[in-house]
């Protein structure tokens, strides 16, 4: 199971080391060094309004960093599961027609 995981996990992180390598203008993005969790930045805007709208238009689901505290502008996003190529499509989709 563990190997399993962290194939997983390996795949996923380089996918968004990918993603945020081409966002770099949208996102501050440090690769963690363990785990499954990070919490990505945003540069513009309220993280706030970028997750209500990334949900309510994409149906991607991320934490907003303001449930931690209100000087946390970036989000949680989880990288554990198997769909996280779909989930990274409908981001940039939304990202593309924002």
């Amino acid at each position: 199971i563990v190997e399993r995981n962290l194939k997983i996990i390996g795949k996923n992180l380089d996918l968004l080391d990918s993603f945020f390598a081409d966002h770099e203008d949208l996102f501050a993005w440090q690769r963690p060094r363990a785990g499954s969790i990070a919490f990505p930045g945003l540069l513009k805007g309220s993280v706030d309004e970028f997750c209500d709208e990334l949900v309510k238009k994409a149906g991607v689901l991320l934490l907003p960093g303001t449930l931690y505290g209100k000087e946390y502008n970036s989000f949680r996003i989880g990288f554990g599961r198997n769909d996280m190529a779909v989930a990274l499509k409908k981001l940039e989709e939304f990202i593309r027609d924002s």
